[in-house]
């Protein structure tokens, strides 16, 4: 018998498609990962940043207190501690650097330790004035800390 038709070949299957190039959807998700992490990365950095800034801060109140600790003199403490607060709140509030009085103690007191910092600022200007000086460093440390916490991120 012969045939009526079109001769017939086997069917062929096609090849196995390539792992390169990727689908859309793997170019996305690549895409979305590098975001990711150069998110993650710059969030690093930034912490670190601030953390090398916060200890220089810090560091310049602890200078003042060795200071202090070797020569005994509390009026310098107390002048060295009072311009440190100003050059601090210029950082947060430039137009800080007009306050006085009242004023300036009130906008110490936005960050607490208001009886502590009011010492200290008292004793600045008066050179015979008693001052605790480790509570007057403390103080200043704990103000700064706040104020390094609460305003001073993107500085």
């Amino acid at each position: 018998m012969e045939a009526s038709g079109p001769v017939l070949r086997d069917i062929h299957l096609p090849a196995e498609p390539g792992w390169w190039p990727p689908a859309p959807g793997w170019w996305l998700l690549g895409v979305l990962l590098l975001a990711v992490v150069g998110w993650a990365w710059r969030h690093v950095l930034r912490r670190r940043a601030a953390r090398r800034r916060r200890a220089a801060v810090l560091a310049e109140v602890q200078l003042l207190r060795t200071r202090w600790l070797r020569d005994g003199d509390t009026a310098q403490l107390a002048a060295g501690l009072s311009q440190f607060l100003r050059r601090l709140s210029r950082q947060v509030r430039p137009t800080s650097v007009a306050l006085g009085g009242e004023d300036w103690l009130a906008f110490l007191a936005r960050h607490g330790d208001a009886e502590a910092l009011r010492a200290l600022a008292q004793a600045a200007f008066r050179p015979g004035a008693a001052l605790d000086a480790d509570a007057a460093c403390d103080a200043v440390c704990r103000h700064t800390e706040r104020v390094l916490a609460r305003e001073w991120r993107d500085v």
